[in-house]
């Protein structure tokens, strides 16, 4: 499932969602930006979500859009939409892996 592969794809996750995407013929645009919000997804699961022991794509993924919505969290004010849009393709991605 997307939750068990979560935590051992957090290192080269970027990486292989814009490979993903670029094989699913996603415009230049799409393979650009949300490979860039899933970077700063990682980083703040890497810093608050698995530290703490969540592993479960559908929280952490909110919990990380309320961080980004209330500032307590640095990330382009952007990534309230687009993270969204780009976190639940990222879980596309991940049940397509699994």
């Amino acid at each position: 499932t997307a939750e068990s592969l979560l935590a051992e794809a957090l290192p080269t996750l970027a990486e292989d969602f814009r490979a993903w995407l670029t094989s699913t013929g996603k415009s230049a645009s799409v393979v650009k930006s949300y490979p860039r919000a899933i970077e700063r997804f990682v980083g703040f699961v890497q810093t608050r979500g698995i530290a703490e022991g969540a592993q479960e794509l559908g929280p952490l993924a909110e919990a990380y859009l309320v961080a980004v919505r209330e500032g307590t969290y640095e990330a382009p004010a952007s990534d309230a939409t687009l993270g969204r849009t780009a976190l639940n393709t990222l879980a596309r991605y991940l049940d397509d892996r699994s």
